[in-house]
């Protein structure tokens, strides 16, 4: 018997950005339009500088990479014509760690803050050194 094809639209739930406002909103007694002019705001300003050639991280969620692509020439298979491609930039988006291991890990736990800007590193304790006197 064939194995059954595996379709994602099928087995995965979905929520658009007005409702995630919304939650956001209520969760932190914000108005509504103060949160979606809030995240307008920073899905623009994140475009603006990949569009300016920034790297654009946001801590253990996700990066924006901007890559230049050079002109070419590209020889049609259709008519035998050469054609110059322009320069052109495309994106790379590439989820981080943390984002993958807490929606991979069943039992994960998300952490409070996991913004760079708010989230301080936890002080490792430093290896006790000992220090040994040598005599000659």
């Amino acid at each position: 018997m064939p194995k059954a094809k595996y379709k994602p639209e099928e087995n995965i739930k979905s929520i658009d950005q007005l409702s995630m406002a919304k939650l956001v909103a209520t969760k932190l007694g914000l108005s509504l339009s103060t949160v979606i002019e809030v995240v307008e705001l920073e899905q623009k300003l994140t475009m603006q500088h990949v569009k300016e050639g920034y790297k654009v991280t946001k801590k253990n969620y996700i990066t924006f990479t901007p890559i230049k692509k050079p002109t070419y020439l590209m020889k049609s298979k259709l008519d035998g014509n050469e054609y110059q491609v322009p320069e052109r930039m495309t994106i790379r988006a590439k989820l981080g760690l943390g984002f993958k291991a807490f929606v991979a890990d069943g039992n994960g736990k998300m952490p409070d803050k996991i913004c760079r800007f708010v989230d301080g590193k936890e002080e490792k304790p430093k290896p006790v050194v000992k220090k040994t006197k040598i005599t000659t």
